[in-house]
């Protein structure tokens, strides 16, 4: 599909992808406004919007539902071609984006990018597209970079970045205080540990009472060995990247109880003990 073709042909069918970051909602990015623009191009062009995708997501894969489910719909030859606002809004990454265009091409359909005028069913416009993503993967790695840059920091005045341990939370001061409905999974992670002597119950134990880490995910037992081997729940000095460093934290279980899960744990992998 030609770019003379994309913008004469009056009946096209196209599909609408929207997406705000979910660290950040600036206005100019915002949902309403991104949907608002493309229903304005494509009336404009007298194109038929047949519906628009959205997700609240990083923009760094494409691990998202909404793209996901643009994706699938776009495979319908119904379709002609899939309308953003900004490429940085469709993906970051440049693997992601050559392979879904690649695909696009496959079969003489098109991402079409209103701001920056790219049309990618013309040789130019893939040139330019490219050269976009470039710019965009940059600045996604800027800001990870930023990111952790601030952790850092925080690290050196011996503060907490705030989601980094299950149970605390991290205020405006960076000091860490204590949330009491993880607090008690925690304890209760500890004590069920020393009864069943086996990670993978208490994995099953957890997943039947219903408890979800903060990132909405069943503990797994991986996830259960790290957080019962943090010394930071018995008050002791937390080891972060080979760093460590003291905290004002309430400790969530006692040294002795601490001890005596790695012990236990010790005595299963046959592993030194941490030292507490």
């Amino acid at each position: 599909m030609t770019t003379q073709t994309t913008k004469t042909t009056s009946k096209l069918s196209v599909l609408g992808y929207v997406r705000i970051s979910t660290s950040s909602q600036i206005e100019n990015t915002s949902i309403a406004l991104q949907k608002r623009t493309i229903r304005q191009y494509v009336k404009s062009r007298g194109w038929n919007l047949v519906d628009i995708y959205e997700d609240v997501s990083s923009g760094s894969n494409t691990n998202r539902p909404g793209f996901e489910e643009m994706a699938k719909r776009l495979e319908s030859n119904g379709f002609s071609a899939v309308v953003v606002t900004k490429l940085d809004r469709f993906s970051r990454s440049i693997l992601d984006s050559a392979t879904f265009i690649k695909g696009l091409l496959a079969k003489d359909k098109a991402l079409i990018s209103i701001s920056e005028n790219v049309d990618t069913g013309s040789i130019q416009g893939r040139m330019f597209c490219n050269l976009l993503m470039v710019i965009a993967e940059n600045e996604r790695e800027n800001i990870q970079m930023r990111m952790s840059n601030g952790r850092e920091e925080l690290l050196r005045q011996n503060k907490l970045p705030s989601s980094y341990v299950y149970g605390y939370t991290r205020d405006k001061s960076g000091d860490l205080s204590v949330v009491a409905d993880e607090a008690k999974v925690i304890q209760e992670m500890f004590h069920l540990y020393l009864d069943l002597e086996s990670l993978g119950a208490v994995s099953r134990v957890f997943k039947e009472r219903g408890y979800r880490t903060r990132q909405d995910k069943s503990f797994s037992r991986q996830t259960i060995q790290n957080l019962l081997r943090q010394p930071l729940y018995c008050g002791k000095p937390m080891k972060w990247r080979d760093e460590t460093f003291k905290t004002n934290a309430e400790k969530l279980v006692s040294a002795q109880c601490w001890n005596k899960v790695a012990r236990l744990m010790d005595s299963r992998s046959r592993k030194i003990p941490s030292p507490v």
